[in-house]
């Protein structure tokens, strides 16, 4: 475990507040929480205006024989350098698991760092100064 080979008491006490502010609050785990919440509201607003300004899709009638690909929203708090809130940021994206290769769509790629292992990255840059 990473936890065996970190120690913090190296870590300068600001340092400390940053992590322990990046790794406390990730935002609500469902809409219904998030609908509760008039910030996570003007997001998901944003998110849905950006879409349709872009036109990331059509409305159509759907094939017979074919299945809805269904979608979820995910939240995000995103910060600034100094650990403090720069925006809340709601995503609707498709559950992908669903899809067929060739049946729902073409060759599509988009990588991705998943938050953990920045934090893990800069945690053990930190540690090893």
């Amino acid at each position: 475990m990473i936890s065996q080979s970190l120690h913090y008491e190296k870590i300068s006490r600001q340092h400390k507040a940053y992590l322990v502010t990046i790794t406390s609050d990730d935002g609500p785990k469902s809409y219904s929480q998030a609908a509760k919440h008039e910030i996570w509201k003007e997001a998901m607003a944003q998110e849905i205006k950006a879409l349709e300004v872009n036109e990331t899709w059509e409305i159509t009638i759907l094939s017979e024989g074919r299945k809805v690909i269904g979608c979820k929203w995910v939240y995000m708090i995103k910060r600034k350098a100094i650990g403090e809130i720069e925006k809340y940021k709601a995503r609707l994206v498709e559950k992908g698991l669903t899809q067929v290769k060739g049946e729902y769509f073409n060759e599509t790629f988009a990588p991705v760092a998943k938050m953990t292992i920045a934090r893990c990255s800069l945690t053990i840059a930190v540690a090893k100064g």
